[in-house]
């Protein structure tokens, strides 16, 4: 069923549970091979994560890294998406310390396996990038969207869609350091002279 329907009832008892007893018949029934098993709970993770659910998508996602990394490895490119995938909910739900490290991991497993200049790769500094952005670390932000967008400019062009989106980033990112004194200094003005 579409997930509109769902978000109608009460998501929080009737989605979840109905999913998770789908899949455990899926797993009894057709007893799939241990690949395709992990993109179905990455995909149904994905659904709950979309749908605000954290604490439902949460283990799913995480299962199924565990199984990327036990049957296609710990350096293969799906286990670089299952990590980016748990990085992106964990960020999502403002658990900054947890989407760090596996957002690391994603990038160093890409670069080693796909190359520096893979799109996938490039995704990945765009991914630590904001959330170095969000975490308000604005240096490091700025490293990784440089280094994106050396990388889009070189093998995707200066006005491909792709690069352009990363040098709006970039821009936004080094507006806001410039602009967040006066911001500041504003707020406190407004203090004092309101209160």
């Amino acid at each position: 069923m579409a997930l509109g329907y769902w978000l109608g009832l009460e998501p929080d008892k009737t989605m979840v549970r109905a999913y998770d007893e789908s899949l455990a018949r899926y797993e009894k029934r057709e007893k799939p091979d241990e690949k395709h098993l992990s993109y179905v709970l990455n995909e149904l993770g994905l659904l709950f994560e979309k749908a605000g659910y954290f604490s439902a998508a949460i283990p799913l996602l995480r299962r199924a890294l565990f199984i990327n990394k036990k049957v296609l490895g710990k350096e293969h490119p799906s286990t670089a998406t299952s990590l980016n995938n748990l990085a992106f909910l964990y960020k999502t739900k403002g658990d900054y310390d947890s989407a760090e490290p596996h957002y690391k991991r994603a990038l160093a497993i890409r670069e080693k396996v796909l190359g520096k200049e893979h799109p996938s790769t490039v995704a990945s500094l765009n991914n630590l990038a904001f959330l170095y952005k969000t975490k308000g670390d604005y240096d490091s932000a700025e490293s990784f969207y440089k280094r994106a967008l050396a990388i889009r400019e070189k093998v995707l062009g200066k006005e491909h869609p792709d690069t352009v989106i990363v040098r709006e980033n970039l821009a936004t990112l080094q507006w806001f350091k410039r602009i967040k004194p006066l911001l500041v200094v504003s707020i406190v003005v407004f203090v004092l002279v309101v209160v």
